[in-house]
């Protein structure tokens, strides 16, 4: 017969055993959140800062921003920041008369909304982003048809009403 006091020995040794593989797993656990938590708030930065960028002026600035941002969001492969990114750089090329790059920017994007549930306000950017091309190519019925689209993504939304009526 065993001895109770070893048996004792012996269930707690595995019982310490069994909470230290758990503890472990546990930190193994909270380290890979705390990990993709820091990547998430470091696409928000670069995203920022280029958009940062955008809004003074530094249009070069904030394609380079975005493109590093677009780089890293291949990882995390969120729709959301990739549509950003490449609105910011459609809308920089743009500015800078970098036209052809920016219709290929602009295309990548749109394919990306039609086949991504995306939020309507960041679908209908899209559309204004390349009624803005469109009016700087001075090919205003398409940007019209452009501005219309992202109307109707949303029709009663007061930002995509104002934005329209900016553009036509």
């Amino acid at each position: 017969i065993a001895d109770p006091e070893e048996i004792k020995k012996k269930s707690m040794s595995i019982f310490c055993e069994e909470t230290l593989r758990l503890v472990r797993v546990l930190v193994f656990v909270c380290l890979i959140v705390i990990s993709s938590q820091g990547q998430s708030l470091t696409y928000e930065s670069d995203f920022t800062q280029s958009q940062s960028a955008f809004d003074n002026g530094n249009f070069v600035k904030a394609i380079q921003l975005a493109e590093v941002s677009l780089n890293k969001n291949k990882i995390s492969s969120q729709k959301t920041r990739t549509i950003k990114g490449l609105e910011i750089i459609a809308y920089s090329q743009t500015t800078l008369g970098r036209f052809e790059e920016a219709e290929s920017t602009i295309q990548k994007a749109l394919q990306i909304v039609s086949e991504s549930e995306v939020e309507p306000l960041q679908k209908a950017n899209i559309y204004f982003c390349a009624s803005w091309l469109k009016r700087r190519q001075r090919q205003f019925p398409e940007a019209i048809t452009f501005s219309k689209q992202a109307l109707s993504v949303n029709p009663n939304n007061s930002q995509i009403q104002g934005e329209f009526y900016l553009n036509i």
